[in-house]
Order: structure tokens, then C-alpha cells, then sequence
């Protein structure tokens, strides 16, 4: 579920061919709708098509902490 770009490696367009190949992959050809969430990085997402949610108040969402 989490994906991430290690610091050391970050700013070399990394993360934006990991999404690009999991959206492309044709496992996945059937997946109608992707979610992601960001910290810092919109234009990066945005330049594969992702936009700001259409009505983000009608999403809900619950998190478990992990536990290890």
C-alpha cells in the first residue's frame, strides 16, 4: 500500500515512473479509479493526471497504527 521514495534518491523522477508503471501495468487495466495521498509532491502526481478530489467532503477514512 505505501510507496516511497528514499531521500538519498528523491528528485530523479522516481516516484512518478513507479505510478506510471503501476497505472500502465495490465494487471491493474481494470482499476478505474486511483487515490493517492501527498505531502509534498502534487506536481509530480499532477503531471500523470491526478487532480484534487471533485468533493473531498464526502470522503471518510479510518487508520490503524501499526503495529510491529
Amino acid at each position: 500500500m505505501d510507496v516511497f521514495v528514499d531521500v538519498g534518491h528523491r528528485r530523479k523522477g522516481l516516484a512518478g515512473e513507479m505510478v506510471r508503471f503501476a497505472m500502465a501495468h495490465p494487471d491493474y487495466r481494470e482499476v478505474y479509479q486511483w487515490l493517492l495521498a501527498t505531502h509534498d509532491a502534487h506536481g509530480v502526481y499532477e503531471k500523470l493526471g491526478f487532480k484534487p478530489l471533485d468533493h473531498p467532503e464526502r470522503w471518510m477514512m479510518i487508520r490503524h497504527e501499526k503495529t510491529r
